[in-house]
């Protein structure tokens, strides 16, 4: 710049590396550009750091200006505004990136990892975005990026319980999504968030199949703070307190769609009297029960009355 100031003519410029203040390279790449030859292939590095670092805006008016690798610190902002402002970054460029803001799409922090060499730092409380864009963002290029995994994530569209879970794995806050419909046991198996959130994550999940055990709708029912549709269950089985619970759960509305149903109770070696008159109540449909054993607390016979309706019990005489 001060060479510059003291000739008439271009000053050619041979250096392969130019460093400086953001006033400075501004005035020998844009302002200032018609005293200089020569410049456009070299590496360029901004200085400014914190508080002093330049805006996106600024720093891409040198990447513009230079074919060069370009090092510099980017001032924070939304992963949004930094793909807005920093169209002539690429992945060779060493770009200090921070992003903030409440929420950040997935597609735009992929974007951003091709602008730059160096990890980024994701301070976003909500990361968003189909399930392709968010499997390469916490799996794929998951080594690119500084401070993901305690943010919640919403995933749109609808996607199977092993690509939620795939994402779930990857944050210790809420995952909100919509699941393909499976059958109880089929979705039980598939979500197995190892980071699971207190109260779970925020899942749509509709069970399909006619015949369901009752520890895997429990099951579901511990993983996601939506009600579970369970409203195709034709048959509940299991042992008699999975069974109660679920209807429990049903009461209280995070299991939908229970009260009909029939209920094999026959390989059940915990069905009491309190436990099949309790499921007697909560369902229309028959109960298959081959044998009820007096409560732990009153021990001794009971009348059969005790279950409740009779019409709706069989295989006690089988």
């Amino acid at each position: 710049v001060k060479l510059d100031g003291q000739t008439s003519v271009k000053v050619k410029v041979d250096a392969t590396q130019i460093k400086g203040s953001y006033d400075d390279l501004e005035t020998v790449y844009v302002t200032g550009k018609a005293g200089f030859s020569n410049l456009g292939n070299e590496t360029v590095t901004i200085t400014g750091t914190g508080p002093t670092a330049n805006s996106a805006t600024k720093v891409d008016s040198i990447l513009k200006a230079t074919t060069g690798i370009v090092t510099a610190e980017v001032t924070a902002a939304s992963a949004s505004d930094l793909v807005a402002n920093l169209k002539n970054a690429n992945a060779k460029d060493a770009l200090k990136l921070t992003v903030t803001g409440a929420t950040a799409k997935a597609s735009d922090l992929n974007a951003l990892d091709g602008k730059t060499s160096e990890n980024i730092t994701v301070n976003a409380t909500n990361v968003t975005g189909n399930i392709a864009d968010l499997t390469k963002l916490y799996v794929t290029n998951a080594a690119n990026f500084a401070a993901l995994g305690g943010e919640t994530v919403t995933i749109t569209g609808t996607v199977t319980a092993a690509q939620a879970n795939l994402i779930a794995n990857k944050t210790t806050d809420v995952v909100t999504a919509t699941i393909a419909a499976g059958t109880a046991k089929a979705l039980n198996d598939a979500l197995t968030d190892s980071t699971l959130p207190v109260g779970g994550n925020a899942l749509k999940l509709t069970v399909t199949g006619t015949t369901a055990n009752a520890a895997d709708l429990n099951g579901l029912d511990s993983k996601t703070t939506v009600a579970v549709d369970a409203a195709a269950i034709k048959n509940i089985e299991g042992s008699a307190a999975a069974v109660k619970a679920a209807y429990d759960a049903n009461a209280l509305e995070t299991i939908s769609g229970l009260g009909n149903e029939t209920v094999d109770l026959s390989k059940a070696t915990d069905a009491n009297v309190s436990l099949v008159k309790a499921i007697n109540d909560f369902t229309t449909g028959v109960i298959n029960v081959s044998s009820v054993a007096t409560n732990a607390s009153v021990p001794g016979t009971f009348k059969l009355t005790d279950l409740g309706d009779l019409a709706g019990i069989t295989g006690l005489y089988n």
